[in-house]
């Protein structure tokens, strides 16, 4: 592992040294007192490491590294500051991570680590030309190669995770480059956000390595694509077998549809607090609730109640305050016969409505429960 280190003062420079000296994996050192003269080597030479001071006169360390930023490949940066506060500024430039003066051997060990998971190898069985891979986000992000095997993709920042996530919401189709900074950098400042943008696509990139030509981030004149051929993705797969669900029904095979159902693991990037999924996940969430209702009435019709009545009730546990599947339960019940059941659905619902929302059941519903009364 090649590295530079990169401060003004003298002091500070023979300490780092002295520190990257007892790494194993470091066999070769470079030092410079100005960012210039460090540039000029980088540009020159293959460099792993950036060890770079922020406060130095002339050119300072996050001046650096926003020219940095320009290099194919680059090195990994690792900012050293005394103040904790430069930290964010730090990570804006797309930074692996930063180390507050004075050093500890124990926390550089830790970015040494970082860089080593950042920078693994990619799997043999990724490799392999002609396999197909599968994007698993439903729970996390990782890719499943051809053997099974799943392995985690590692993000530098959290920015870079999210402008993945978004490109492949898109996948296959360009997106501008003002809807990704008026999305991702909402807020921010423009000439900033695209700044970061360029550096943001770079560390997208290198996680993407796993994937090899399965999955590539393009860019063009009107903004950036994630092109993915010979790779699969797990949500759509998901909504492929949902949409298969009618047909299967017919034939009586409930217990794909089931599978499929079961398969809902939550909403739509739900481990995350991006805002723009939000219409995505509704439209998963209704369409997971048809599903269930479409199966709940293919087992009424088929005299299955103990089934239609586990659906029916796995719809509330996620939707509790829906007054349509409460009355499609009383209805169930009803048709069983049983009374106690339906008075006791009905007092759940009246009770859980006036909790939550102050409010009574909608009329339909105690125009259904008066007329039930009158029969029983």
């Amino acid at each position: 592992m090649h590295a530079v280190a990169v401060d003004d003062e003298k002091l500070g420079l023979d300490y780092i040294e002295q520190l990257l000296e007892r790494v194993p994996e470091i066999d070769r050192i470079e030092r410079f007192q100005t960012a210039e003269g460090a540039l000029e080597f980088i540009r020159n030479h293959p460099v792993d490491l950036l060890f770079l001071d922020i406060e130095m006169p002339g050119m300072n360390g996050l001046a650096m590294a926003d020219t940095l930023s320009e290099l194919n490949p680059k090195p990994e940066i690792v900012f050293v500051t005394a103040h904790r506060e430069h930290a964010l500024d730090a990570f804006d430039t797309g930074a692996m991570d930063y180390l507050v003066k004075p050093i500890r051997f124990e926390r550089l060990i830790k970015t040494i680590e970082r860089y080593k998971r950042l920078n693994k190898e990619v799997p043999e069985a990724i490799k392999k030309k002609g396999n197909d891979i599968q994007i698993r986000i439903q729970n996390t992000i990782s890719v499943k190669d051809a053997e099974g095997t799943e392995h985690e993709l590692e993000w530098r920042t959290s920015k870079a995770k999210e402008l993945f996530l978004y490109l492949l919401h898109f996948k296959n189709r360009t997106v501008s480059k003002s809807d990704i900074v008026e999305t991702i950098w909402s807020g921010k400042d423009v000439e900033k956000a695209f700044a970061q943008l360029y550096t943001v696509v770079y560390h997208t990139r290198k996680a993407l390595n796993c994937c090899q030509d399965a999955v590539k981030l393009i860019s063009n004149k009107e903004g950036y694509k994630l092109e993915v051929t010979n790779a699969s993705i797990d949500i759509d797969e998901w909504t492929e077998r949902l949409s298969k669900a009618e047909t299967l029904l017919r034939r009586g095979d409930t217990e794909t549809v089931e599978q499929a159902l079961t398969d809902y693991h939550g909403d739509y990037l739900a481990y995350s607090s991006l805002l723009w999924p939000e219409q995505e996940r509704l439209k998963q969430q209704l369409f997971w609730q048809e599903t269930c209702l479409q199966l709940a009435k293919h087992y009424e019709d088929s005299g299955r109640f103990e089934r239609a009545l586990y659906w029916l009730e796995a719809i509330l546990h996620k939707r509790p305050l829906d007054e349509r599947i409460h009355l499609r339960l009383m209805k169930l019940y009803a048709s069983e016969h049983r009374t106690d059941l339906v008075h006791t659905q009905y007092e759940k619902l009246e009770s859980l409505l006036r909790e939550e929302l102050g409010t009574d059941p909608d009329d339909a519903v105690k125009q259904w429960y008066a007329d039930f009364l009158q029969h029983i």
